[in-house]
């Protein structure tokens, strides 16, 4: 073989590796791109439901009837779970669907967040 087709034979396996890891590369940088904007929407859409039933400044007497009426809501077009807790991080609300409680199924089971801000949670590791 001469030197011409060891140059064009390195130049096309060089070629195909740097193709191979830039595409790998860029695979993950949108995919992580994509995470983060549904991260960003739950949030924006959760935070809209919250305000929006006044949740925060809910009395005692109709908290819970206004976080229930805010799940139901995100479960009705949003998520498949939706959960609110109160700042100490105890459950005043949870709405879920039937897909939801195949996903719960599959979940590991969660105890009282110990979170200070707020915080969604996602199953992404079941649909990765």
């Amino acid at each position: 073989m001469d030197f011409a087709q060891k140059a064009l034979k390195r130049v096309a396996v060089s070629g195909l590796i740097i193709s191979i890891v830039a595409g790998a590369a860029g695979w993950k940088i949108a995919k992580e791109s994509a995470e983060q904007e549904t991260v960003n929407l739950a949030l924006e859409v959760s935070q809209s439901i919250v305000s929006h039933f006044d949740i925060v400044n809910a009395s005692i007497d109709n908290l819970a009837v206004r976080a229930q009426q805010a799940t139901d809501n995100l479960v009705l077009d949003w998520f498949d779970i939706a959960e609110l807790y109160d700042k100490d991080g105890v459950k005043i609300s949870e709405s879920i669907t039937a897909a939801g409680e195949l996903i719960e199924t599959a979940l590991p089971h969660h105890e009282k967040p110990s979170y200070q801000q707020g915080n969604i949670r996602t199953s992404k590791t079941i649909f990765s």
